[in-house]
């Protein structure tokens, strides 16, 4: 018997996805970022103890079943909810009616597409209003919001049905221009309208804020960050 217990679970299918996740968690441990598999790219797979055959066009696929992680897995079952990738050109455009693209660094964008497959794109039609579509050294595209006037609102995302919401966002703080503001606010005020959620980027110095809404407003901050690019994600619970 093995120490780990696979060989006594009750059928083929539970000790083949049982050895699966062993797997995957001993990948996060050697540092490879591939820990998701798809069962389904497998040549065989089970159900109960019946060994079912799976179709695989195409021949062998290397590093299989293993796949990199995209932000669109979070949405596979169901869930509400939207994806903004500004390094993605094909998702900006100029106007709002999504008929101009953005092609090159230095011009505005007035639509940023929705990649969560919700269709819930985000825009702005205040020319002045607009961020700009930037490349740093590295070459990744990023939007440059200028701290005070620029922001784009997103479509309907209807957070009804639950009280947990989890919001990340990618971002690189200007140390220039410090000024409190909200990196993501879903909802009108976090101050005092129920249900509002808010990452806040920066406030009074370089530092980041967590606010959360409920039958009153919680505050997490984090003073005197790092100046630099960070990657914030707040799990908001309203039942807590």
């Amino acid at each position: 018997m093995a120490a780990n217990g696979i060989s006594t679970l009750a059928n083929k299918q539970l000790r083949q996805e049982a050895k699966l996740a062993l797997a995957a968690l001993k990948r996060v441990t050697v540092g490879n970022i591939r820990t998701v598999y798809d069962i389904n790219t497998l040549p065989t797979k089970y159900s109960n103890n019946n060994l079912i055959d799976n179709a695989n066009t195409g021949g062998l696929q290397q590093g299989r079943p293993w796949v990199t992680f995209q932000p669109s897995m979070l949405f596979i079952n169901g869930e509400y909810g939207v994806w903004y990738d500004a390094g993605d050109l094909s998702t900006l455009f100029q106007d709002t009616a999504g008929t101009i693209p953005v092609t090159t660094p230095g011009q505005t964008v007035a639509l940023m597409k929705d990649k969560s497959g919700r269709g819930i794109n985000a825009t702005q039609s205040v020319l002045t209003n607009r961020p700009t579509y930037m490349v740093d050294p590295y070459g990744y595209g990023y939007l440059n919001f200028n701290g005070t006037s620029n922001f784009m609102v997103s479509g309907v995302i209807n957070l009804s049905t639950t009280n947990k919401v989890t919001a990340s966002v990618g971002l690189f703080v200007d140390p220039s221009k410090v000024t409190a503001g909200a990196a993501i606010c879903l909802g009108s005020n976090a101050n005092s309208v129920n249900g509002t959620f808010l990452i806040g980027a920066p406030s009074s110095t370089a530092d980041h804020s967590f606010y959360l809404r409920g039958s009153s407003t919680l505050q997490a901050r984090m003073p005197n960050a790092v100046v630099g690019d960070d990657v914030l994600t707040g799990l908001f619970d309203l039942g807590q």
